[in-house]
């Protein structure tokens, strides 16, 4: 795990952008895993499996991610605007995304409608 730099430090310094870069990376993963377990219920509770098990179950939901992040269509029903977390560039303050949110009715799969293929 990396640790930022203890203290306060001068604006642009090597450890102050260190911490910075540090912050936001932290950010982002925050972010995507809060979205990942909002919508994938599985990784709100420790995993019960063997960790080759627990790797793959892991993986699967890093790659549904990844693929509804792709196309604007399925990124803006998997997360719409609002959904992550933002920096108001202004005064720096962080605008928290609706995946912070409790809810108990929520789905990870919206319904389909049937079609005629079998």
């Amino acid at each position: 795990m990396i640790k930022p730099f203890l203290g306060t430090h001068v604006e642009g310094s090597l450890k102050g952008t260190y911490n910075y870069r540090l912050s936001k990376a932290h950010s982002v993963v925050e972010n995507t895993f809060g979205i990942m377990a909002s919508v994938f219920h599985i990784l709100r509770k420790p995993l019960l499996l063997q960790p080759t098990k627990a790797r793959s179950v892991i993986l699967a939901c890093v790659h549904l991610h990844n693929f509804l992040r792709k196309s604007d269509s399925s990124k803006n029903l998997y997360s719409p605007q609002g959904t992550s977390n933002i920096e108001d560039i202004s005064n720096g303050d962080i605008i928290y995304g609706s995946w912070r949110e409790e809810t108990t009715n929520l789905r990870a799969f919206q319904s389909l409608n049937k079609t005629g293929w079998k």
